[in-house]
């Protein structure tokens, strides 16, 4: 046990009042500038040999006996001669926060349970020690499902995280330009090992130039629903007046993409909505215009849908929907799952700019997925990316928000599982959502009351916001159920390609 405490840099000694989680420390005179938090520490008590306490350094205190806070001074009226004459007295506080006992002889690893006793000595792991090693082994024992994605910031520890719990769900939240792209492209490229992932690339920059399996957004299906609201949007009518119209125009229009003949039955007369018209954009204006007839539509309300649809509607949105988009999203689902274990699929949702069709993609995909779940009652062992969530998992984001709160509330069970990568937590996030996210991962936040909320439905062991702010790009703390050790670890992010 010496030679592996020789290695490692002593920094002081245990104060009264450790518990199992906490253990207050007293720093050496000569250390004192150069210990810093987050640093992997060492606790070696002599009363317990052949086990040494491992945790992290936090909350560093500049403390003297005489200049106390609460108590005047006259030192501070005659400084000069104080300092020449009053020797220097004042000491540096810091406490371990404590997560595991490891046995480094045996490689095993458990959850500290006990205290350590005063005057027990404190080392901070330095990157060259061997027993860096021995406590990586004596995690892996305990990982279900093992993959790393960086290493702990100061000692180098790669930390070895549990995949298995991925499917319990996980957050990524960083504020702009701290790498969040590059940790969830980390997490996606050690996780497609063992499930089948689907990237909802939003913008189509972040991971679509990054792999091989992409999928256009504008070659794959829109439901009725989805086309309707993109109509009404883009040619500017009153949803009041035309949602209905419009709802029922649109899913005879798809209907007939498919060479199915509908009748729609209106009292007791019914009505045959046939088109021969080759233009796809005139096709559409037809069929709209014969439901609307048929739905017994004013005069003026057809000729002004008419007038509209020929005037703002995007002629080449609607050829794409009669030419390009000809996958459906069980297809897609069926893809993904082929790609497992050897690549993610990216759907470049970036092609299209409707956030509506976006949207409608995102939830006819996830749905696709349930509908194999339901038919085959078994575990799909699926895993949704959502690049930029706050446009797709937010209060008001429907319909996306409903397909997801649900697969983050029932989809573990299932194999179906969600990653949520977005700058907010509160405003981003709906509080159904986020109540049922097991893992994060966070850096430096957007706003200062983020790190509060994550803190409403996980451990965050003692983190404050002064923490975040000395944080740097690729820096990231986890907490949650991927983590082995029961305090959030600072993972420096390693390079992906």
């Amino acid at each position: 046990m010496s030679n592996i405490t020789s290695e490692l840099k002593e920094v002081g000694i245990v104060l009264g009042g450790s518990t199992p989680s906490y253990a207050p420390v007293q720093l050496r005179k000569d250390v004192e500038d150069s210990v810093e938090e987050q640093q992997l520490a060492i606790v070696r008590d002599d009363k317990y040999p052949g086990k040494l306490f491992t945790g992290v350094l936090r909350g560093i205190r500049r403390l003297d006996p005489i200049l106390r806070g609460n108590v005047r001074t006259p030192y501070v009226e005659y400084h000069e001669y104080w300092s020449q004459a009053y020797p220097e007295m004042s000491y540096t506080n810091v406490y371990v926060s404590l997560c595991s006992i490891i046995d480094p002889d045996n490689k095993r690893i458990e959850n500290c349970r006990i205290a350590p006793h005063p005057n027990s000595k404190v080392y901070v792991m330095t990157k060259e020690a061997s027993i860096l090693s021995k406590i990586e082994e004596a995690i892996r024992k305990t990982v279900q499902e093992e993959i790393c994605v960086g290493e702990q910031k100061y000692s180098g520890l790669k930390l070895p995280l549990n995949a298995y719990y991925a499917r319990c769900h996980v957050g990524v939240f960083g504020a702009t330009g701290m790498g969040k792209s590059r940790l969830v492209k980390a997490l996606v490229d050690e996780l497609v090992k063992n499930y089948a992932i689907i990237i909802f690339d939003h913008t189509g920059v972040d991971y679509t130039p990054f792999y091989d399996q992409i999928v256009s957004s504008k070659d794959i299906e829109i439901s009725a629903d989805v086309l309707s609201s993109v109509v009404l949007d883009m040619a500017r009518l009153d949803k009041n007046t035309y949602s209905t119209y419009m709802d029922v125009a649109c899913i005879v229009f798809l209907k007939q993409l498919k060479g199915e003949k509908v009748e729609l039955e209106v009292g007791r007369r019914a009505f045959r909505i046939e088109n021969s018209v080759e233009d796809p954009l005139e096709k559409f204006i037809g069929v709209a215009d014969g439901v609307m007839a048929a739905l017994g539509a004013r005069d003026t309300t057809r000729a002004k849908a008419r007038l509209f649809l020929n005037e703002y509607m995007d002629r080449n949105f609607v050829v794409e929907v009669v030419t390009k988009r000809k996958k459906s999203p069980e297809e897609i689902v069926q893809q993904a799952l082929k790609l497992k274990g050897k690549s993610p699929l990216v759907i470049n949702l970036g092609d299209d700019t409707e956030i509506a069709v976006k949207r409608g993609i995102m939830y006819d995909i996830i749905s696709a997925a349930w509908e194999i779940v339901k038919e085959n009652r078994k575990p799909l062992n699926l895993g949704f990316v959502i690049d930029e969530a706050q446009n797709y998992a937010g209060e008001y984001t429907y319909p996306t928000n409903r397909i997801i709160e649900t697969t983050a509330r029932e989809g573990r069970k299932w194999g179906l599982f969600v990653i949520l990568a977005s700058q907010r937590v509160s405003r981003d996030i709906s509080a159904s959502i986020r109540a049922n996210i097991n893992t994060v991962f966070f850096s430096k936040l957007q706003a200062t009351g983020d790190l509060r909320e994550i803190s409403g439905f996980l451990d965050i062991g003692g983190i404050e916001e002064n923490d975040l702010a000395l944080l740097e790009s690729k820096d990231f703390f986890v907490a949650g159920l991927m983590n082995p050790l029961r305090v959030p670890m600072l993972l420096r992010v390693r390079e992906v390609p």
